[in-house]
C-alpha cells in the first residue's frame, strides 16, 4: 500500500512546493492544513482495493467501517507529517 499512498500524497506535494514560493510553510504545517484532503486521498487507496476484492466479507466490513476512517486518519496526519518530516520530506 505504501506506494499508493505516496503517488496519492504527490499531487499534494507538489501543490505544496508551488505554494512555498508564497509562503515559509513547511510540509508538516500543510498537511496538518489539509487534512481532510490528505485522509481523501489516502482513503482513495483503500477504496480502489476494497472495490476489486473478491472477498465479499472483507469488502462488507471495509464498508461498514469506511465512516469512521476518515476522522481516524485525521487524527493520524500530525503524526504522518512528522513522520515524513523526519525522514527529510521538506
Amino acid at each position: 500500500l505504501l506506494p499508493s499512498f505516496v503517488e496519492q500524497l504527490t499531487p499534494l506535494y507538489d501543490r505544496f512546493q508551488q505554494s512555498t514560493q508564497e509562503t515559509q510553510e513547511d510540509f508538516t504545517a500543510y498537511l496538518k492544513r489539509h487534512t481532510n484532503e490528505v485522509s481523501t486521498a489516502l482513503l482513495a487507496v483503500t477504496d480502489r482495493r476494497a472495490q476489486t476484492s473478491k472477498l465479499s466479507a472483507l469488502v462488507k466490513i471495509y464498508r461498514k467501517m469506511r465512516p469512521l476512517a476518515q476522522d481516524q486518519i485525521n487524527g493520524a496526519i500530525p503524526a504522518l507529517a512528522q513522520l515524513l518530516a523526519r525522514h527529510g520530506v521538506k
